[in-house]
């Protein structure tokens, strides 16, 4: 999906640690409730624990769709391309495949 926004040249180490340092945040939160979890006796808090797990899985989806941009931005940076030039890419090869079957 493209949003029509990118991020400069100049902001892109703030972008990579802010996606990175939100990341850490969201997995130290998973596995503190994991770890409280384990620890604790549920039913004595069994209202915020409902609320505490449903957060957390929220939460643990983000963390998968994170490790998914962080990834994408490994590659990029390795590729020493932007984003902007990763999708101009995609979108020539996706047209030569379409020329190719036709």
């Amino acid at each position: 999906m493209w949003i029509n926004n990118c991020v400069g040249g100049n902001n892109y180490r703030s972008f990579f640690a802010m996606i990175v340092g939100a990341f850490l945040n969201l997995l130290f939160y998973v596995a503190a409730l994991l770890s409280l979890t384990f620890q604790a006796r549920p039913h004595e808090f069994l209202s915020q624990f409902i609320v505490a797990w449903c957060s957390g899985t929220i939460n643990a989806i983000f963390v998968v769709l994170l490790v998914n941009l962080i990834v994408l931005h490994l590659y990029l940076i390795h590729k020493g391309i932007s984003t902007y030039e990763f999708i101009v890419i995609q979108r020539q090869e996706e047209e030569k495949r379409k020329r190719s079957q036709a």
